[in-house]
């Protein structure tokens, strides 16, 4: 079979997956149409003061982002187009699933800075690892500190058991994955290897990746004081947790969906009644999402007029 005829079916495949999960999400609306209906209405007599900082520490994330990359990069940045760039990144990652707009707006800004691909890549790789890594031990921290977070969470303990054994498999079929893809995936190494001999800078990169999951944190954690609902910071983590989990199994545009169901999902699951924890995740998603849209959506058109995203000879 050609590659463009596998390019395309692939192509088909994501679609009609795209279309099978908008049309769940649609049924899932009608049936909680009186509780989002509620929720709405609590959103709209939202305090202002709170919501302000809830879109403050949305953008609170485009420095620490800014300083990730310029940490990373084997080439210099400036730092005032780096931090459009990322701003431009938040318009095109909500058009895109599973932040691969920010990645790949990233990609070709680093390109455009005479960085190579195989560098470029493995900044961006390396970028998405710190992520992770630096969410994982807020939430270890937040845990350890506030251990009484996780008490209201109803959780069977045949669930840790699953869970181990699905992370397992998980695990085992990354790994094969990782054997079958080892010549492309070698590429990488190299490149990070050089990126992983400066202690310092990882340091500095992995500190700014905490800042800017805690910035998400705050921002739901907001989001809730602004209808009433008062969280801990942990309880924050572990909702943002879920949102995070949600986007990554199901990867809609932008999130839309998944990010606001696993918000709701953690809230619940932490004891908030049904209706705050709808319009806290509504309100988060207006934080994060529809306003970082507008805003990145200019910022985009500026990169682009400005040539920040093109190679140069």
């Amino acid at each position: 079979m050609s590659k463009p005829v596998q390019a395309n079916q692939h192509g088909y495949i994501r679609y009609l997956l795209y279309i099978g999960i908008i049309c769940l999400l649609v049924v899932l609306l009608v049936r909680q149409r009186a509780t989002i209906v509620q929720a709405a209405q609590s959103a709209t007599h939202a305090n202002t003061g709170w919501l302000v900082l809830g879109i403050v520490a949305m953008f609170a994330t485009l420095p620490a982002s800014t300083l990730v990359y310029k940490v990373l990069s084997p080439k210099p940045l400036r730092f005032g187009r780096t931090l459009l760039v990322q701003m431009a990144g938040f318009c095109v990652n909500k058009l895109l699933p599973s932040g691969s707009g920010a990645a790949g707006t990233s990609f070709l800004y680093l390109r455009a800075n005479k960085v190579s691909t195989v560098q470029a890549g493995a900044v961006v790789l390396l970028n998405n690892i710190l992520g992770l890594l630096g969410h994982v031990l807020l939430f270890l921290f937040f845990i350890l500190f506030e251990p009484s977070a996780l008490g209201s969470l109803d959780i069977a303990s045949n669930t840790v058991t699953t869970g181990i054994q699905i992370l397992s498999v998980v695990g085992l079929l990354a790994a094969g994955l990782a054997i079958l893809l080892r010549s492309k995936l070698a590429n990488f190494v190299q490149p990070l290897k050089s990126l992983l001999t400066h202690p310092r800078d990882l340091l500095k990169a992995l500190s700014a990746s905490m800042l800017i999951t805690l910035s998400y944190a705050v921002s739901l954690f907001a989001s809730a004081a602004a209808v009433g609902v008062h969280l801990s910071l942990a309880t924050a983590i572990i909702a943002l947790s879920a949102s995070v989990l949600a986007t990554s199994i199901v990867p809609t545009p932008g999130g839309v969906g998944a990010a606001e169901a696993g918000a709701y999902t953690g809230l619940v699951a932490m004891g908030v009644n049904n209706d705050m924890a709808l319009a806290t995740a509504l309100l988060y998603r207006v934080c994060t999402f529809w306003i970082p849209l507008i805003i990145g959506s200019g910022a985009f058109i500026l990169v682009v007029k400005r040539g920040y995203l093109k190679a140069r000879a």
